[in-house]
């Protein structure tokens, strides 16, 4: 399978990254950036506690539903 040089699709770490921006960049500042760091470090340690349903469906590796259709009739 051919995979282009950035495929964030494809890429499981760059869900991953878009995840934990998600939850610890949008509409949030931090007093320092030890407390940026701990946000992030604490996410990334409990997340597959607290968001398990959200991360399932993120990192899973269906990418693209496709129906069943005959092909040249086979």
């Amino acid at each position: 399978m051919y995979l282009p040089s950035y495929s964030p699709h494809l890429n499981l770490i760059a869900r991953l990254w878009k995840f934990v921006q998600k939850e610890c960049l949008h509409s949030k500042c931090y007093a320092d950036f030890d407390s940026f760091r701990t946000a992030i470090s604490s996410l990334i340690k409990t997340a597959h506690l607290d968001k398990y349903k959200e991360l399932k469906s993120l990192m899973s590796w269906k990418f693209q539903p496709f129906k069943k259709v005959n092909f040249l009739g086979m």
